[in-house]
């Protein structure tokens, strides 16, 4: 029967006790180990990162693209006109004749 002495740090039949912690040795591979996994891991997950920046752009593309076709739509196949600059700096759509007439079927 062999039991452990906490007391004496030996079992209770008289035998040396083995020490009961992970040596620095062992640590250190676990933590090295736990290193190259990442590594290995790190370039895929920003790789995923790149794709799902490009399907959010694809998305807010399409997005626009319905809202240009809709606004067509509303006003008679004429593109919207946008001017960045307008005079209380802020964006508005605008229709000019030029444009109308020139998308006009």
């Amino acid at each position: 029967m062999n039991r452990y002495d906490r007391s004496s740090g030996s079992l209770a039949c008289g035998c040396a006790s083995r020490n009961l912690g992970f040596t620095l040795t062992e640590l250190l591979v676990v933590v090295s180990i736990i290193a190259v996994l990442i590594a290995m891991l790190l370039p895929s997950l920003d790789r995923a990162r790149g794709e799902a920046q490009a399907i959010v752009c694809l998305g807010l593309h399409k997005n626009f693209g319905v809202a240009v076709m809709l606004y067509r739509d509303d006003n008679d196949d004429a593109f919207p006109v946008f001017h960045p600059l307008s005079p209380d700096l802020t964006p508005t759509f605008e229709m000019t004749s030029e444009i109308h007439n020139t998308f006009q079927r």
